[in-house]
């Protein structure tokens, strides 16, 4: 019995042997394989449909979109149609397109209700006229829309006045003259082509964007009135200077539209010079062109199209349903160090391309600002858009983005890999004056406020109804503060939201507030002109909070002008979606693991 039961065993071995070995590859690969095609295919980057900004500089929260952050005039804090903005790691600038403006703020925005520092294009932050309502000059701005930096240098197509203008050094007071101008013979003139009717090396018709590559040195200008795109070799350093190459015309006398084909453009809107490709957003023609390399001679022929089914095509979404594939009237196009994203403005969504495609017709694989790819509604929350046409831009991982018709831009923090700025940044001065608000928008005033005192004192309290809570802070006697500021976070680092403005208040309800949350609050005074220091935070921490009373637990103050509230109930807020590495460490580390194993198996047998 023994020995039939020890023959029956030696049989069985080697059988058995050979299906763990083969079960154990089996499970490897069904765990490694897909693993591994997730990790490649996701560049470690953060999924985007769905993903939630963490702040929107120019409202007063991620809800609101309003024209000038209150519905009223031009202030420091809003805009009327945001058309453009680029951060250099220090500044962020921002052009206001119906405020004819560009704002610039001193460092990058860190709360929704920010205050930008400084404006060009208009004598004070509450003036926006056009060319301050007066004759171009060469310190007045009309429709101000991309704007670009090189560290130093600021760039910015002054659309309505077909012009680009130069500004040597980032400036450091308001109201300050540009140093160069591109498209006109001088700071006076501001006719399309400069009143002829034909274009020319040297002039402009309505340039929609300006962009300074680093790596070539070489200025792109969308000319898009004319349909070309004028790139020059260097930056110019004086007045009317001629481009050294065009693209989307056969000359640079020709403005009219051609065949829709690989060489000829309509109204384009963006062009860009990513991993050594140039790439243009052809926005009439509903499409992305990428020409690889970037071009050396006139009239270059485009590799490859986005968008669209072949070159030849225009439609908007290919004449049907919006898809992972179809563009309607893409405006900018931007690399987030990994991937492709395309502004997809006429179906309120940035797309994402897994690379730079190579063939026609690629597919995104993920999207900002809606939940799915075949979607494009419109919206005003921390994950939507409306029509954003402003320029794409990045201040290390964190992505700006130009929600126009919501009239904001959008912070997408830890976004994902960034190319790492080469630029050199200038150091912040701070101006010694600014200016408040004058009797008519072209005369200016300068500010003879100083600093407001700070108020004190700041407390929070439950009420009055279940989702508000009230802050009270103490005004000083001595005050010259004529209104007050308040910003909010559900961290005590980071403020998220903000009212622009309370009024002459010591009191103020904040509405519309999540339970489970811990809320923190700071307060600031500001006069005509010039914001006081910010004073908090006061701060709430979880639990249930009566309607109209005050709970117990609440711990004021008045020194640190500090407050914790122990209770507040309500949904919390989504979270970033989970990135590759992760999960790939997780379980690819394992099926690593297996396919060792397996594969000693069968070295055994």
């Amino acid at each position: 019995m023994l020995n039939k039961l020890q023959v029956k065993l030696k049989t069985l071995r080697p059988w058995t042997y050979k299906k763990v070995a083969i079960v154990t590859l089996a499970i490897t690969l069904l765990f490694l394989v897909p693993l591994l095609m997730f990790y490649f295919t996701t560049n470690h980057s953060v999924s985007a449909l769905n993903l939630n900004a963490n702040l929107a500089v120019g409202q007063a929260d991620l809800m609101s979109s309003p024209i000038n952050a209150s519905g009223s005039g031009t202030n420091p804090f809003g805009y009327d149609s945001q058309s453009g903005v680029v951060a250099n790691g220090t500044h962020l600038f921002v052009s206001d397109l119906n405020n004819n403006r560009v704002l610039i703020y001193n460092t990058i925005p860190s709360v929704s209700s920010a205050s930008a520092d400084l404006v060009i294009g208009q004598s004070d932050m509450f003036a926006g006229n056009a060319n301050q309502g007066a004759t171009v000059s060469a310190f007045t701005l009309s429709g101000p829309r991309f704007i670009d930096t090189d560290g130093t240098k600021v760039f910015i197509a002054d659309t309505n006045n077909n012009r680009v203008l130069i500004y040597n050094t980032i400036p450091v007071g308001n109201n300050v003259s540009a140093d160069v101008v591109i498209g006109q013979p001088d700071m006076a003139s501001s006719s399309a082509n400069q009143g002829n009717a034909s274009p020319s090396a040297s002039t402009l018709n309505h340039p929609e964007s300006v962009t300074f590559d680093q790596t070539t040195g070489k200025l792109l200008i969308t000319d898009t009135g004319n349909n070309r795109i004028l790139i020059f070799n260097t930056v110019p350093s004086i007045s009317s200077a001629s481009a050294d190459l065009v693209i989307g015309q056969p000359d640079f006398v020709t403005p009219t539209l051609g065949a829709v084909s690989g060489q000829n453009l309509s109204s384009p809107s963006a062009a860009r010079i990513i991993q050594s490709q140039l790439i243009i957003a052809d926005t009439f023609n509903n499409r992305v062109l990428t020409f690889n390399p970037v071009p050396t001679t006139d009239y270059a022929s485009a590799s490859a199209v986005i968008g669209q089914f072949d070159i030849a095509s225009s439609s908007a979404n290919q004449g049907g349903a919006v898809a992972a594939n179809t563009l309607s009237t893409p405006t900018d196009i931007i690399w987030d160090g990994t991937r492709l994203l395309v502004q997809d403005s006429g179906n309120n969504r940035i797309l994402a391309f897994p690379s730079i495609p190579t063939t026609d017709n690629a597919l995104a694989d993920d999207a900002i600002g809606q939940i799915n790819l075949t979607s494009s509604s419109i919206g005003t929350t921390s994950a939507t858009l409306n029509n954003p046409q402003g320029e794409l831009s990045f201040s290390g991982t964190t992505l700006f983005v130009g929600d126009s018709n919501n009239n904001r831009v959008l912070a997408f923090n830890n976004f994902g890999p960034s190319p790492t700025p080469t630029n050199t940044p200038t150091p912040t001065l701070t101006p010694t004056t600014t200016a408040v608000p004058p009797s008519s928008n072209t005369t200016p005033f300068v500010c003879t406020d100083t600093k407001p005192e700070n108020p004190s004192g700041l407390t929070v309290s439950a009420g009055p109804t279940s989702t508000q809570l009230t802050l009270t802070w103490v005004t000083a006697a001595s005050s010259s503060a004529t209104d007050y500021s308040i910003v909010y976070s559900d961290n005590n680092t980071t403020a998220k939201w903000g009212v622009v403005s309370t009024g002459n208040v010591s009191t103020y309800t904040i509405r519309g507030l999540n339970a489970n949350t811990t809320y923190y609050f700071w307060v600031n005074a500001i006069n005509g002109c010039m914001p006081g220091d910010r004073v908090g935070p006061a701060n709430l921490n979880g639990g249930s909070v009566s309607t109209t009373s005050t709970p117990s637990g609440i711990t004021n103050n008045p020194t640190t002008g500090t407050s914790q509230l122990t209770s507040l109930t309500a949904s919390g807020s989504a979270k970033l979606p989970p990135t590759g590495p992760s999960n790939l460490v997780k379980f690819g580390g394992l099926g690593l693991i297996l396919m060792i194993f397996g594969g000693a198996l069968l070295l055994v047998l």
